[in-house]
């Protein structure tokens, strides 16, 4: 029943990224989203970070792995979408960033 129910807010939050113009950076694989590398650090961004589509945002923890994930856009964060050291599944909005213009 709970992906059934999440399917619909999911549908939702992208009708709103896309209606602003915000494009959201989302996760490309399932696992657990870290903001920095290591407990207590700065995290990689904040919202305000100018990032080009090379920045590391975040990392996603994969079985002991940790993956660097790339923002894959130029612009500015404007929405950090998911907690710190939450699961996060395929797909699932990690950040929202405004298009540089």
């Amino acid at each position: 029943e709970a992906p059934a129910e999440r399917a619909p807010e999911a549908s939702a939050a992208a009708s709103a990224a896309a209606s602003d113009g915000a494009r959201t950076i989302e996760a490309p694989m399932l696992g657990t989203f870290y903001r920095a590398e290591a407990p207590g650090a700065t995290p990689f961004v904040d919202v305000g970070t100018e990032v080009d589509p090379g920045t590391v945002v975040c990392l996603i923890e994969v079985m002991k792995m940790m993956n660097s994930i790339e923002a894959g856009v130029e612009g500015t964060i404007v929405e950090i979408c998911a907690e710190n050291a939450q699961l996060v599944e395929h797909g699932d909005a990690l950040f929202r960033v405004e298009p540089a213009a």
